[in-house]
Parts: C-alpha cells; sequence; structure tokens
C-alpha cells in the first residue's frame, strides 16, 4: 500500500493484539502525547485484517515513538537517586550467573520492553495519539512499559530479574533448590508519579 498510514495503523493495532496498549476514549485527567513511528527498514506481512489494511498486505516495519518529555521532566526529582545505584543494569544481572553455569539458552520476549506492567494509577498519565490513515484521530494508552519513558529504564531490569527468578525460582542465582511447583511471586509494576515520588509496586 502507499504511504506510510496503513502501516501505523498495523504498528498500533499489534500493540492492542499483544494487550501492552489499548485503544481509550478522551478523558481530561489524560496526560496526552504526539505518537509518531520510524522505520526499521524493513517489511512485514499483515497477520488480520484492519481499517486500513488487510490480512497479506505488506506494510513496513515502524517502531512506535511517544515524546514523554513532559513527564520525565515532571518525575525526574521523584526519583531517589540510590535507585541508580542499587537497581541493577543488564551487566549487573548477568554478572549474578553462577560461574558453574555451562549452558546457556536464548529466550526471545516478544516486545519485551511493553510488557513490564504499568500500575493502574500511572496509565493516565501514558496516553498518545496519532491520525490513522482514515483520518481519525486515535488515542492510546499505554498498560505496559513505553519506550521515552525514563523511569523504564530502571523497572525494565528489575522485570528481567524477576522474569529469571520467574523461570528459574531462585536456584539460578543462590545456588539454592526451590519446589518448583511453587507460586511464583508477580512481576513488580511501574509507578509513576509526577507529583510526588516514582514507586515500585506490584
Amino acid at each position: 500500500k502507499a504511504g506510510l498510514g496503513p502501516s501505523a495503523d498495523y504498528c498500533v493495532d499489534s500493540q492492542i493484539k499483544d494487550k501492552t496498549h489499548i485503544e481509550v476514549q478522551y478523558d481530561p485527567k489524560f496526560w496526552i502525547y504526539l505518537l509518531f513511528f520510524k522505520k526499521k527498514g524493513r517489511t512485514v506481512v499483515a497477520e488480520f485484517d484492519g481499517e486500513s489494511y488487510k490480512v497479506g498486505d505488506i506494510l513496513e516495519a515502524l517502531r512506535p515513538l511517544r515524546n514523554y518529555t513532559p513527564l520525565n521532566a515532571a518525575i525526574a526529582a521523584g526519583l531517589p537517586k540510590w535507585w541508580a545505584q542499587f537497581c541493577p543494569d543488564i551487566e549487573a544481572i548477568r554478572n549474578v550467573f553462577p560461574k558453574a553455569v555451562k549452558w546457556m539458552a536464548v529466550f526471545d520476549c516478544k516486545n519485551a520492553f511493553h510488557r513490564v506492567g504499568l500500575h493502574e494509577d500511572s496509565r493516565t498519565l501514558c496516553v498518545s495519539k496519532y491520525r490513522s490513515a482514515k483520518g481519525r484521530e486515535r488515542l492510546i494508552q499505554a498498560i505496559g512499559g513505553d519506550q521515552g519513558v525514563s523511569a523504564m529504564a530502571l523497572f525494565y531490569t528489575l522485570w528481567v530479574r524477576s522474569g529469571y527468578n520467574h523461570f528459574f525460582h531462585e536456584a539460578w542465582w543462590n545456588g539454592s533448590t526451590t519446589d518448583p511447583c511453587a507460586a511464583a511471586e508477580p512481576p513488580p509494576a511501574a509507578v509513576l508519579c509526577p507529583c510526588g515520588r516514582a514507586q515500585g509496586g506490584t
């Protein structure tokens, strides 16, 4: 199809289908940002029908981006400085693997960054808008982490660590064994508080 409109629609619809975002109606409580798109340099084949495309259409693969500058500025003062020190980065997580480990397996978690759950109280702060290929203004609310939210750099690594504990329990990092049938703890949810402090929650 000519133009990027259908590709943008498919990109957003895919996020909704993946249950990381939802389409919402306007609410005065929303913080609304501009949603724009960047080409990934490859194509995708539509797997389902949409408002401006059909199954089998060849579309541009796009990366959805939001201008979260206002939100980042609002929460910056509320982020405790010690979070950056004690929240593990990716290298710190790798370093926790026991030295006796001999094998590694690759697990590709699709849209992993968006899988980090946002607390219900924070979702009104993460709404974006764009105009569809048909000219309709759409409001898209994040229910998972969005690229562009500065605090997610901290929450994402905690979510990765939680994922390791979910799959391997605590045996992978402390050498102990636990009941493989035991219920796993829910992953942490990100809480964004523009008027106070960002908090970790469940």
